[in-house]
């Protein structure tokens, strides 16, 4: 006698193919769930640096508002009230503060920038009264008219993360 086991309508358990199926489909939408994470926290972070940097640049306009140079500028005005008493961008990059030659204007510089927020932040420099903008060492912006796209996006290294340096008045 042969005995052949049939699968009936009512037996439990699931098929290879069918765990397979399911394993892919569970992977395609975790990966889905962790892309869009990743995109909101980016999106997020990037908010969180135009403001630190807004606040910034109008703390130095109000603390050097009676001075007519920045030369004694540095760091340390980033203890005053709660703009950044670590000194470090949202993405823990250290925070600088300096004056320029002769003291008539101030950079502010992130120096931890993931590309995609260099690309973000590039692209937004007449956002506040900002007379540079340099990416990675490059001069991306002049103060005349919005940067252009090519630029920015060849200053924006590819590489894990990006310096930018922005000069107010």
């Amino acid at each position: 006698m042969q005995h052949t086991r049939h699968r009936t309508h009512n037996q439990g358990g699931w098929t290879l193919l069918e765990l397979l199926v399911t394993i892919i489909v569970v992977a395609v939408l975790t990966a889905g769930v962790l892309l869009l994470y990743r995109q909101a926290t980016g999106a997020a972070d990037t908010a969180r640096a135009e403001d630190l940097l807004t606040s910034i640049q109008a703390s130095v306009h109000e603390i050097y508002a009676d001075e007519n140079s920045y030369s004694n500028l540095d760091s340390s005005v980033l203890n005053a009230g709660s703009l950044s008493p670590d000194r470090r961008d949202p993405w823990g990059g250290t925070i600088h503060v300096r004056p320029t030659a002769g003291g008539h204007h101030f950079t502010i510089s992130f120096g931890h920038i993931p590309h995609t927020a260099c690309l973000r932040l590039g692209a937004s420099p007449a956002d506040g009264d900002w007379t540079s903008l340099s990416i990675n060492h490059v001069g991306v912006y002049d103060g005349t008219e919005l940067p252009n796209p090519g630029a920015i996006l060849s200053a924006c290294r590819s590489a894990a993360h990006d310096r930018l340096t922005w000069t107010s008045s």
